[in-house]
């Protein structure tokens, strides 16, 4: 039997504000040779797909699968 990964992610919008998260997300992964990684993981804002958002995530809320 072959089993399919499992990927989760939980997101925190700790904004003033809504914000809608995308269908495909990406995120920056820094540099793995880096002293200090404690910032590594970044969203990056997608471009070219056009639409709504896949989820709308509203200010002090938080999504996970």
């Amino acid at each position: 039997m072959r089993r399919t990964p499992t990927r989760a992610i939980e997101v925190r919008n700790a904004g003033a504000s809504a914000c809608g998260l995308s269908y495909y997300p990406a995120v920056d992964l820094g540099s793995s040779t880096s002293a200090d990684q404690s910032h590594n993981i970044k969203p990056l804002v997608p471009g070219g797909l056009g639409g709504p958002p896949a989820y709308a995530l509203h200010a002090g809320r938080t999504a996970s699968p």
